[in-house]
């Protein structure tokens, strides 16, 4: 098995264990709490960890279709993490502050240099910045994934012309 062969393999399986490490919990607490975003988004990266899986067993068995499975996988974890991010930056949310538990905020009020109003109008901007960063650098990083996967897996995969035959054929 060639070097780049390996390389692959590997960067598969690592893209399958953070798919099923982001999405397994995620389904789980959606489940719990009753939360449907948390479930879906954690069904789809689930899924997609099925996705990079099938990928990974066709890159093993050395088919050029495992390029379609894992570029997909990376496309479809592009386009979750981007509906997602969208739909926290358009939509209004309430106060962050709402979020936090009595006994959170309680603590949170005891801090030094405590501002109500500082807070309630840094939390949001500080999300938003947050959420268009996790945007950009999911469009960056699964974008390259899916070109690497889809220029790299055929030629891992491409089998060498084979050796002239020194006998038959002296000169080369």
């Amino acid at each position: 098995m060639g070097a780049l062969q390996q390389k692959l393999k590997n960067l598969a399986a690592f893209d399958i264990l953070g798919l099923w490490i982001i999405g397994l919990p995620g389904l789980f607490f959606g489940i719990i709490s009753r939360d449907p975003t948390s479930f879906l988004v954690g069904l789809m990266l689930t899924a997609l960890g099925f996705t990079a899986r099938r990928g990974y067993i066709l890159l093993k068995k050395r088919k050029v279709e495992a390029k379609h499975w894992l570029a997909g996988s990376q496309l479809g974890l592009l386009l979750v993490v981007t509906v997602y991010c969208l739909w926290k930056l358009l939509s209004p949310s309430d106060s962050p502050l709402s979020l936090l538990s009595p006994q959170m905020l309680e603590l949170v009020e005891h801090l030094p240099g405590y501002d109500i109003e500082l807070i309630e109008g840094m939390l949001p901007l500080m999300m938003r910045i947050t959420y268009f960063l996790v945007l950009l650098i999911s469009l960056l990083y699964q974008g390259f994934m899916v070109f690497y996967y889809w220029k790299k897996i055929p030629r891992a995969l491409a089998v060498p012309p084979p050796l002239p035959d020194p006998i038959t054929n002296p000169a080369g």
